[in-house]
């Protein structure tokens, strides 16, 4: 649905609640050393949950190194260094201006070196996967006029109108943004399209091209290890002759046949369908030219002389267009030449993407006509930063930025990349080191909110870094029309794949939002996509959708400001552009937009330039409030964060308070008095009409909340200096009321309503500890003419979808595949806490607005005794038992069930804070499922994880991982192979410094024996008890050390696990 943005999914913290497997290559069992303790029980580590699941999977690889991203304070990179390097750490980039290191560290010190003091923030490096933002359709939509030379500069197709950029450079021409250049770190850009060659008056667009992935560390096939020395006029390498220029040079062979430029690219840069062609390459270092042999003859004296791209701006092509086709049989490629490091560069795109954003920020003359991109007087730099399939690495996202912020010498910089971390509030490597950029280098980022949506606080990273502009997607009734034809009942939308705000610590995200679909350039060697069924494009032009497409309609709006500031001799400082855009955004129908889905709302070109032209004079004001959820013990400062953010232990009609601290570090010396207004506040918030902040005077603000129905609630705080234009101040503010089930209701919550096309609503349910099974079903859609075509999405308390949120998934009827039931589905031992389900309607859906009934419910039941001991069991005889089993929870259907038994070991370790324990599991064949089980910790707030690795082949492989924010953790792995398991336990956080702790695995085998229990389906109401007789029987006795367990399940008649007790038998006689 949207490539490159949503890169990084939240999976440090969830995927133990909903058993995913993952799966990389590693090595041999004994690579699992347990990682080295903390420098002190009590010091919380840099790594996060993701980091340390990073971290242990290198382990298990057998990796002797990782390499870690690591903000220092300012000023103290060198002391950093030197202690890195005294912990035997390899120095492979560091950048003293902005305090930046990426180091290889070995892999026993990863966590004291993340840990030492001077440094701000550490990550793990990592390749971050890419996704796809190609519209995707089961239904055929109403066919649409195609844009094309005639279109108008004001459309819904590219609808830069939306934002005011079509009127502002309509009234201004010259302030279309000539005189700024932006810069667009993404895929890169592709050179030979028409709509990308010239600005406004003339002047070459795109003036400078280069690659930022690593030479040595990413997997880019692009770079060319320069490392063979020829002489001309004539030598010979590998058998082949080659002739060239009198003098001496360094050789390579650029392979298209490579299965890294695989992907859009499909390993055929010369585009005549193969992937078989070989290009030499001639470097001189002496001259820094270089040529390359692109027509394969092996004469190098009659290929193009090129230079990088920024001295002369050369472009070579690879193939040859024939002008009769409609793509181009060519790939236009610059090259980038590193005398240091001996190596270079065969510059092209890595997809789509980048030139599709670049094309919203800039494109001139689009089909040849007056469409355009937001600023179409602007010129471009590109840098790519992405590789060809696995996606982009996290330090060329920092050290790609950093190149253009740096040096580049842009205005405005646009990345259309990012995701859901594992914690969103803005305290990582890259967040810091963003921040860093844009005020010691005076040039805004806008940054892409993600694609996370529809739920409540999944903003992506590293749009939440706070003085990036994070932008989500908007969409008008017409662009519904005319990009997928599709019909809306409203004029303003929102995207339901946009992410939403808050950030984990209450932060203001996203600020913004601008349309996030639009028909823009695309490399002419790829074929057109629009929408099916709307008309055809021609060559070089695809509908697009995601964020991805939002942030650069904004960075365009800011290249106009900027450009507008620069031709009136005023300041257009990054703050300055924030404050205008976010102070006069357009605030969408609060009745269905939230602040926390929209931000300001939708940007303004013409009323953000009113405010800018008065010379801003932005201040810096600080918050810190208490913030409650599930997570908040992990924020920066446990507990407070910059908005009121209260997803836990709110009720519909609770009244308190929660006290501000404000904090204004500048604009002069006594005290100010802002006044406070909020912004789309439903009645939830009040406060005084005024606040006086005296300089570098904390002072305190009470906020009531009082929440009046169910649902999530959300307003801007706004802190207004009268005397000045613009918002100084804003805070984000969001509080959820969730539902709950009682006795009362009978565990169930039912909901009956209207869901237009193109459509989302959300529900919030507060699902108590210990519930045995969440259950949400869906009344809606079908097949029925008129029914409509509408889905659920089910997130997770951690703000994270468990349902796939692609336009395709778990509609109802069908428009693709869907984990589960389209129209039921049931998560088994769900975390504690609020859930939120939305329900959305397609844009294919067949009526205007279709009715629904969504019901949440929690099942559960009990098992008595629990566990059932047997001490002894004789081989082959039957063990008569019996067993009560009470439903707890909402009236069900169902029985209860025995399993077969299975191998145990059970114990009560005990871990220190910050290592790990692993331990072998020798599985016999036949096994049905393995699991691995840790809780009961005797330290109440320590966090223990939970790995299981496959070692069956002699390498291990990560199988299974539970890392939530507490010690209850449990992996189940379905039929696993004989041979060598591991568990892994980690003690990321035992405030005590150690603890004690329950740890089981087990893996059934019919061979061991059975629980079998005699009972049938049968209404169960809340409340209600029956007993059953059962029966154990062990056929064969486990290994020394363990003992046979098995279980008696409850599952409901459609097999749902409800509820489960344990079965031991401690010993077996023949």
């Amino acid at each position: 649905m949207h490539k490159i943005q949503g890169f990084r999914t939240r999976t440090a913290v969830v995927l133990s609640a909903f058993g995913v497997i993952a799966a990389g290559g590693l090595t041999a069992p004994q690579a699992l050393a347990a990682p080295s303790a903390a420098a002190s029980p009590a010091k919380a580590s840099q790594l996060g949950k993701h980091d340390r699941e990073l971290l242990a999977t290198a382990r298990a690889k057998g990796s002797p190194t990782v390499t870690l991203l690591i903000a220092a304070v300012p000023g103290q990179n060198n002391a950093v260094t030197s202690a890195l390097k005294s912990l035997g750490a390899v120095i492979s980039k560091a950048d003293s201006d902005i305090s930046y290191i990426r180091a290889v560290v070995p892999i026993d010190k990863a966590q004291t070196a993340a840990d030492l003091a001077g440094i701000v923030a550490a990550d793990l490096d990592e390749v971050i996967p890419l996704d796809d933002p190609t519209p995707q359709g089961s239904q055929p939509p109403a066919a649409q006029t195609p844009p094309g030379p005639s279109t108008p500069r004001n459309n819904a197709y590219m609808p830069i109108g939306d934002t005011g950029a079509a009127q502002f450079t309509a009234a201004h021409p010259a302030w279309d943004g000539r005189g700024t250049t932006i810069g667009i770190v993404d895929s890169g850009i592709d050179l030979d399209h028409p709509a990308l060659a010239t600005t406004t008056t003339g002047e070459r667009k795109i003036t400078d091209w280069v690659t930022a992935t690593d030479p040595f560390t990413d997997d880019d096939p692009t770079w060319l290890k320069m490392s063979t020395q020829v002489s001309g006029p004539s030598f010979a390498v590998n058998g082949a002759a080659y002739v060239a220029p009198a003098g001496s040079y360094r050789f390579a062979v650029f392979n298209e046949g490579d299965p890294r430029l695989g992907g859009e690219v499909g390993s055929d840069v010369n585009r005549d369908g193969d992937s078989t062609d070989k290009f030499a390459v001639l470097w001189d270092p002496a001259a820094g030219t270089v040529r390359v042999d692109t027509d394969q003859d092996n004469n190098l004296t009659n290929d193009q002389v090129l230079t990088d791209y920024a001295k002369k701006f050369d472009v070579g092509h690879f193939g040859a267009d024939n002008p009769a086709t409609a793509e181009h049989e060519s790939m236009p490629f610059v090259v980038q030449t590193d005398g240091k490091n001996k190596v270079v560069n065969i510059g092209i795109v890595s997809g789509e993407h980048g030139t599709h954003v670049a094309g919203i920020t800039a494109a001139n003359q689009m089909f040849g006509g007056a469409m355009s991109g937001a600023a179409p007087g602007a010129k471009l730099k590109s840098v790519r930063v992405c590789m060809f399939i696995t996606g982009c690495t996290s330090h060329a996202l920092i050290e790609g930025m950093t190149f253009i912020a740096k040096q580049g010498n842009v205005d405005v910089i646009n990345m259309s990349i990012g995701g859901l971390p594992a914690l969103n509030d803005g305290n990582n490597t890259r967040a810091v080191l963003y921040n860093r950029l844009i005020d010691q280098y005076n040039v805004q980022m806008f940054i892409s909110a993600g694609n996370n949506g529809s739920g409540l606080n999944t903003i992506g990273d590293p749009a939440v870094a706070s003085k990036v502009l994070a932008v989500g997607s908007y969409i008008s009734k017409e662009t519904w029309q005319k990009n997928y034809g599709s019909d809306s009942a409203y004029a303003d939308n929102l995207h339901g794949f946009s992410s939403r705000g808050p950030r984990e610590d209450g932060g203001f995200k996203p600020e913004i939002v601008a349309p996030g679909a639009a028909i823009s350039t695309t490399p002419m060697w790829e074929t057109s996509s629009p929408v099916p069924g709307t008309y055809d494009l021609p060559a070089g032009y695809s509908m697009l959708q995601g964020t991805s497409m939002a942030s650069p309609q904004a960075a365009g709006a800011g290249a106009l400001l900027v450009s507008a500031a620069k031709q009136s001799g005023l300041q257009s400082k990054p703050s300055q552009i924030r404050e205008a855009l976010t102070s006069s955004a357009r605030y969408l129908d609060p009745a269905r937009f939230g602040a926390y889905e929209q931000g300001n709302g939708l940007i303004n070109v013409g009323a953000a330039w009113d405010l800018l032209k008065t010379n801003l004079k932005p201040v810096d004001i600080s918050s810190s409030v208490a913030v409650h959820t599930i997570l908040s013990d992990f924020l920066a400062t446990p507990g407070r964060g910059e908005g009121i953010f209260d997803r836990e232990g709110v009720a519909v009609g609770d009244s308190y308070t929660r006290t501000y601290t404000f904090t204004r570090t500048s604009g002069g010396g006594g005290s100010r008095t802002y006044n406070l207004a909020w912004t789309g506040n439903d009645g939830t918030f009040a406060s005084p009409a005024f606040v006086a902040l005296p300089l570098n005077a904390p002072t305190t603000l009470t906020v009531t909340v009082h929440p009046t129905a169910a649902g999530a609630h959300s307003a801007i705080l706004n802190l207004d200096d009268p005397s000045t234009s613009g918002i100084e101040k804003q805070t984000l503010n969001t509080v959820v009321a969730a539902e709950a089930f009682t006795a009362a209701n009978n565990y169930s919550v039912t909901h009956r309503g209207m869901i237009g096309r193109n459509q989302v609503t959300s529900y919030f349910y507060n699902v108590p500890a210990n519930t045995p099974a969440f259950k949400v079903d869906l009344e809606g859609g079908g097949s029925a003419p008129g029914a409509g075509q509408i889905r659920f999405l089910r997130f997770h308390p951690y703000g994270v979808a468990i349902d796939d949120n692609s336009s395709l998934s778990c509609y109802n009827p069908t428009s693709g595949g869907c984990a589960g039931s389209p129209t039921s589905r049931t998560t088994s031992n769900p975390q504690a806490g609020v859930w939120e389900v939305t329900v959305e309607a397609r844009r294919t859906s067949d009526v205007d607005s279709a009715p629904y009934t969504l019901t949440a419910s929690v099942l559960g039941a009990t098992v008595s005794p629990n566990p059932d001991t047997i001490a002894s069991a004789t081989l082959g005889v039957p063990v008569a038992r019996s067993y009560t089993l009470t439903n707890g929870f909402g009236a069900f259907t169902g029985r209860a069930v025995g399993t077969n038994l299975g191998s145990a070991q059970r114990l009560t370790p005990t871990i220190a804070n910050g290592t790990s324990q692993q331990r072998q599991v020798a599985v016999t064949a036949g096994s049905t499922s393995l699991r691995a089980t840790i809780g009961s910790s005797s330290d109440t707030g320590a966090d223990l994880d939970l790995f299981v690795y496959n070692c069956t082949s002699g390498s291990c492989v990560l199988a299974g991982q539970s890392a939530d924010g507490d010690s209850e953790e449990s992996v189940t792995i379905a039929n696993p192979a004989a041979g060598t398991w591991v568990t892994l336990v980690d003690g990321y956080a035992v405030p005590s410094g150690s603890t004690t702790f329950n740890y089981v695995d087990v893996f059934t085998n019919p061979a061991f024996g059975s629980v079998a229990v005699t009972d049938a389906n049968a209404l169960r109401p809340a409340g209600s008890a029956w007993t059953v007789p059962g029966s154990v029987t062990a056929n064969a006795a486990p290994a020394a050390g363990r003992l046979l367990l098995g279980n008696v399940q409850v599952r409901t008649d459609s097999n749902i696990l409800v509820g489960s007790g344990d079965v031991v038998v401690q010993a077996v006689t023949p």
